[in-house]
Formats: C-alpha cells, structure tokens, sequence
C-alpha cells in the first residue's frame, strides 16, 4: 500500500464520518423542535444566551453569510458560546437547515420554535429535560475527538 493509497481511505473515512455527522446533527434539530427547545435567529438567540446561557446546549451557525452585520453577530455569539462552554456545530449552508425548520414548525401538526423560524443565522438548541438524546452525545463525542486531535473543526452539511 503507496501512501496516496493511505491517504484515500484515510479520506473517504472522513469524508463518511462527517455525512454521518451531519444526519445527526439533523436528528439533534429535530428534536429540539419537537420538545419546543430550539431558538432561531440573532435577536432570541442573543436574548437567551444573556438570561439563561447554562440551559443552552448547542449553537448551530451557517457559515455562508454574506451580510458582514450577521456574520459580526455570529462572531460574537461564537465567542460567547465558548467562553460558556456550549458547543458550538458550524454548517456549511443554511438552505437545508431553513428548509428541515420550515416543513416542522409549518402546517396542522407544527411544532413551535421560539424567535423567528425563518432567520436561521444563528441556532440555539436547549437541553432537553430528560437529559441529552443518544445523538446528542454522539456530537458531543465527536467535537471532543475533534478538539484532542490536531484538526481544525469541520464545517457540516445537513443532508437534503
């Protein structure tokens, strides 16, 4: 086996982790919407990160914006997650992410989000009740891999 060859398999491993990673990340929005635990956009985002910040599980943020004052506000909710200790799951586009979040609030059996469902430049997903999910785990598993190794953090992509 030439090193290219290692290298490959080393990259498709990745490359199907990070799929992987990105369905769970899905199932994780879901199901904060389901338990009426998910915060949309800048505005309610800010408001609970300042009242209640320890109740916050997961910040989720696009990071295709071109609009410099949102990416500014992401900038700085990215700090203040860390500084907090809240994970924080960037995303390489919003359309997926706008379009799981519209199908699940809309329509006879929505569920509510709170802020607006429309402005998802920024997500917060708080901790359920019951304790975290058995996919939420598996992205707290998976940051802390990444953050021991020597990788920078991925940027995921929600599946369609």
């Amino acid at each position: 086996m030439t090193l290219p060859d290692t290298m490959d398999k080393e990259n498709s491993l990745d490359i199907r982790k990070l799929k992987a990673m990105g369905h769970t990340i899905r199932t994780c929005v879901k199901q904060a919407i389901r338990r009426q635990g998910l915060t949309c956009g800048m505005k309610a985002c800010g408001e609970l990160l300042q009242s209640n910040p320890g109740n916050v599980m997961m910040c989720v943020l696009p990071t295709d914006c071109n609009n410099i004052s949102i990416h500014i506000h992401q900038t700085l909710i990215q700090a203040f997650c860390k500084e907090n200790n809240i994970l924080v799951v960037e995303l390489k586009d919003d359309t997926a992410l706008a379009t799981l979040i519209s199908k699940l609030s809309e329509g006879r059996y929505g569920h509510k989000v709170n802020g607006r469902p429309d402005d998802t430049s920024c997500l917060l997903l708080q901790y359920p009740k019951r304790g975290p999910s058995k996919e939420d785990e598996l992205v707290f598993k998976f940051y802390e891999m990444m953050m021991k190794g020597s990788r920078p953090l991925p940027h995921l992509a929600l599946p369609d």
